[in-house]
């Protein structure tokens, strides 16, 4: 239950140690619901000699990864959608090591006022940045499981990057 001093989502309404307020989120009218593993393949494969069973953190090669979102899938009566991500991960090293498939399944919710087309849109454009932290979690936690160096996805540049203008007095020095 929320106390007097929390509005709604439970954030609190507070001044923070600094003295400033908090700055209020306005919600976007698609929000997920739930993000599910629905498939999960990890598999280890043995070394057939002992250096590549032992190698080092620093011989090891990036791996391949890829990913894939499939087209959403939109409940315009109960104002639901769906969207599955596939990730691949394949190991570059000779002999392959390890190879990583997962399926996740977001689950999202849309503002009845909002157009399909609209939804359907920010999905295919915007899902990767939500499901994204997600898989990198969840791939970081299976290669932890399968003793292999870690695996974190690359951060990957959804928007453009600012443009900064720059001011008379830079150019001139």
């Amino acid at each position: 239950m929320p106390s007097e001093q929390e509005g709604s989502h439970g954030i609190s309404k507070s001044t923070n140690a600094a003295g400033s307020q908090p700055i209020a989120l306005p919600l976007f009218a698609v929000q997920p619901h739930n993000i599910i593993p629905v498939e999960i393949i990890a598999k280890r494969f043995l070394a057939t000699t002992i250096d590549s069973a032992l190698s080092s953190p620093e011989q090891f090669n990036p791996p391949n990864a890829q990913l894939a979102i499939e087209e959403p899938i939109i409940q315009s009566e109960s104002q639901q959608a769906q969207v599955l991500m596939n990730v691949r991960v394949i190991s570059t090293d000779e002999p392959f090591r390890f190879e990583i498939s997962l399926k996740l399944l977001g689950l999202f919710t849309y503002a009845r006022d909002y157009e399909v087309e609209r939804v359907r849109t920010f999905l295919q454009q915007g899902t990767l940045s939500v499901m994204l932290p997600v898989a990198r979690e969840l791939l970081m936690s299976l290669s932890s499981r399968l003793q292999i160096p870690p695996i974190v996805l690359p951060l990957i540049q959804l928007a453009p990057p600012p443009v900064f203008e720059s001011k008379p007095e830079d150019t001139a020095q």
